[in-house]
This record gives structure tokens, sequence and C-alpha cells, in this order.
């Protein structure tokens, strides 16, 4: 291992929201369902970073904190960071920025400095910036077909009106999404050569998943869902992923949180900000 290898980072991030994909494909599942196959996910999830001593980003809906308050607050006694990932995962208005991030805020008294859009959808950037966060992660610089084209993008790092945007890491060159429908499709040892290749080019590797990717789901709902989103999900992923860990440790061990890497690398010598209060009225929705 190089020094340049030891000195790369790993950042892994987790939408942790309502399992809400099965409504895309008209498979009506409940609410309750939804939070119940998220929270299966997340326990075995949580199981395998604490047997690696991985640290992670947990962009966290306020929506899932609520009905999951002991489950998040176990994350961030974990050392995971607590990210805003809005209010309900399914719909989302300009007021949701400020108030999602009061709420978690509000619930496990930690500070929140960043965001993402679900579904990684248009962010308006002056909301973000007015609601204090100090980054988001909501542009994938690559083309998924039937959601967004983002080619022409930056593919690193970059200040955006004095937010910092750390999108999910894309390969150099031809841009191949290294997120977690890839890890899922893509033959095991050509993924981890892609990861491989973008901590080389890069000096970090940026994933995203969710946690109900390691949940078991119901025989019911997996004949509702094309292959491609089930491959590799419930027990398969567990091992799947350990494995990856495994294999990408032999090129870094070093697994960091969003913010302590950008803290480290990007804010060295600025003070941060505190608590935000937007107004309590700004929305007024049910969980």
């Amino acid at each position: 291992m190089s020094d340049h290898q030891k000195q790369a980072t790993v950042l892994l991030s987790f939408d942790l929201e309502e399992f809400d994909l099965p409504l895309e494909y008209g498979y009506v599942i409940s609410l309750s369902d939804q939070i119940a196959i998220t929270t299966e996910g997340l326990q075995v999830l949580s199981e395998t970073l604490t047997k690696y001593a991985i640290k992670a980003t947990f962009y966290t809906t306020a929506r899932y904190s609520i009905h999951q308050h002991g489950w998040v607050k176990k994350l961030i006694q974990d050392g995971h960071e607590l990210a805003s990932h809005g209010i309900h995962h399914g719909e989302f208005n300009r007021n949701d920025y400020a108030v999602s991030r009061e709420i978690l805020e509000n619930q496990f008294q930690v500070p929140i400095y960043g965001f993402r859009m679900p579904r990684m959808k248009q962010t308006d950037i002056n909301a973000l910036g007015e609601a204090g966060y100090m980054y988001h992660s909501s542009l994938h610089p690559t083309w998924i077909p039937g959601r967004y084209c983002h080619l022409w993008k930056p593919r690193k790092v970059t200040a955006q009106q004095h937010i910092l945007h750390i999108p999910p890491s894309v390969t150099p060159r031809l841009r191949i999404p290294l997120f977690w429908l890839s890890f899922h499709l893509i033959p095991f040892g050509r993924y981890i050569a892609l990861c491989r290749q973008t901590i080389q080019a890069d000096n970090y590797l940026h994933l995203y998943f969710h946690p109900w990717e390691w949940a078991s789901w119901p025989k019911k709902l997996i004949k509702h869902l094309p292959f491609y989103l089930r491959a590799q999900s419930g027990r398969n992923m567990k091992q799947r992923f350990e494995l990856w860990i495994e294999e990408i440790s032999q090129t870094t061990r070093n697994f960091t949180t969003t913010y302590s890497w950008l803290k480290q690398n990007y804010w060295k010598n600025e003070k941060l900000p505190g608590k935000i209060q937007p107004d309590k009225n700004l929305y007024r929705g049910t969980f």
C-alpha cells in the first residue's frame, strides 16, 4: 500500500428514509411497513459498521427520525454523523430545508451540517444557505436514464455560494456511477477495480446506499419490483458489502464521516455556524 493510498479516504453515506420505493411501481405499502423494512435493514447494516469500526454519514428524513428516535440516537452514540434528507422522502417544498434541520437538531441535540435531496432532485442553493447548511450531496455527476443527466457537472468537491457540494463518486473519464445500484449490478471484481481507479484519481471515494437494501423484503413485495432493484438485497447484500469492505481496506483503511473529512480538508480555519431558528409555522405536515 503506497503512502498516497494510505491517505485516501472512503466516505460512506446512507439515505435513512421510509422505504417508499414500491410506490413508484404501483405497489401500495403502508407507512408502518416502510419504516419497519428500513429499520430491519438498519439493524443489519449497523452491526457491520460496528464490526469494522466504520463511521458513516446518515442522511435522515424527519419522518423516519420521529418514528425511530431510538435507532437514530444509537447511530449518533456510535459516532456516525446525522445529516438531513428532508421531512418526507416522497414530497418536498422550500421550507423543508430549514424545518428538517430544526427537527433533527431539536430531537437529538447535535448540529446538522449536511443535506441530500431525496432522489437527487434539483436543490435550491439559496434556500440551503438560508437554512444554515454547510454542505450538500444532491447532484450526481453522471447520467441515470429516466432520472437526470449531469455529465458536464464537476466530479469533485466544489463551492456553490459558500456551500460545499460533495457529489457521489463516479469514475474518471467515463463517469460510471458507483452508487448503490451499481454495487448491486456490476460484477464484484469489476466494481472493486472501478473503486480503486477512482481512489487513485481523486484520493477519496464517496458512495451512498439505503439501509433497506439490507432488509429481507416480503415475498409479496419482491414480485412487484424489477429484478435489478432486488438483486443482491438482504443476506446477499450483507455478505457482498462486508467482502467489499475487506477488499477496499487493502487500498485504504481510512473510513470517516463527510463532516469530519470536509472539516479536515476545507474548514480548518473557519468558524462553524450554530443552530438555526426557523419559524415553527413554516411547515405543518403529518409524520
